[in-house]
């Protein structure tokens, strides 16, 4: 069924479908934890992580590394407590996750 507003002119079409969910999308997930991090960042993920950068609040590079595995722990030893970003690359696409250092 459809509405005609003859005041705009424009047709308007209503649409009952009793489906509410879509199909399901299964995408590996990368995994970083604990997060507040303390001493060591564990990462997971579903291809191998060729780099790993380190950012500090202001963008600062503070810590770079190669890790070439999927699953690693990364020392955040020397970091100083407060917010970093911290941006995997695999598969040739970078991905960023915001991480809290206690």
């Amino acid at each position: 069924p459809s509405d005609i507003d003859p005041d705009v002119g424009v047709e308007i079409y209503r649409y009952k479908d009793p489906t509410l969910s879509i199909g399901e999308v299964s995408r590996p997930a990368i995994v970083l934890f604990p997060n507040p991090v303390g001493e060591t960042l564990f990462v997971r993920s579903p291809s191998i992580v060729t780099r790993v950068d380190v950012h500090d609040i202001s963008g600062r590079l503070v810590s770079t590394s190669r890790p070439h595995q999927r699953e690693f722990q990364l020392s955040t030893a020397s970091l100083g407590k407060g917010m970093y970003r911290v941006s995997l690359e695999y598969d040739g696409v970078v991905h960023s996750f915001k991480v809290v250092k206690e």
